[in-house]
């Protein structure tokens, strides 16, 4: 285990951290911000569609009503399955923006230094 680290190149291995500081933490954050838009607006469009489904029942004529059942109460999109929806919207999000970014810190660390030693 000593050995390994003793072998690591000091600058390749501050370059390393750095590209993964760079990829990863705006990657991060814009995942955990579009991670909570997306389960507020699950939550509120689940209860926009039980308010369309509610007024539509009440243009039923009155002769009708008594025929018609209440509506449920709204559904509640809550725990594993609105978890898994907005990570799936945030992770989508978060990986379209900042793959542009990946590909460039990805070639530039696997880029071979030029004979002369300059990068």
């Amino acid at each position: 285990w000593h050995r390994a680290l003793a072998d690591i190149d000091t600058e390749c291995w501050k370059a390393s951290w750095a590209a993964i500081l760079v990829r990863d933490v705006p990657f991060g954050g814009l995942q955990v911000a579009a991670y909570a838009e997306a389960k507020q607006r699950l939550q509120e469009a689940a209860l926009r569609l039980h308010e369309l489904g509610s007024d539509l029942g009440s243009g039923v004529s009155e002769l009708a009503a008594d025929a018609v059942a209440p509506l449920p109460p709204p559904p509640v999109i809550e725990g594993l399955p609105l978890d898994l929806l907005a990570g799936v919207f945030a992770g989508a999000i978060a990986a379209a923006l900042t793959t542009p970014l990946d590909v460039l810190v990805t070639h530039a660390t696997t880029q071979d230094a030029p004979a002369d030693g300059s990068r």
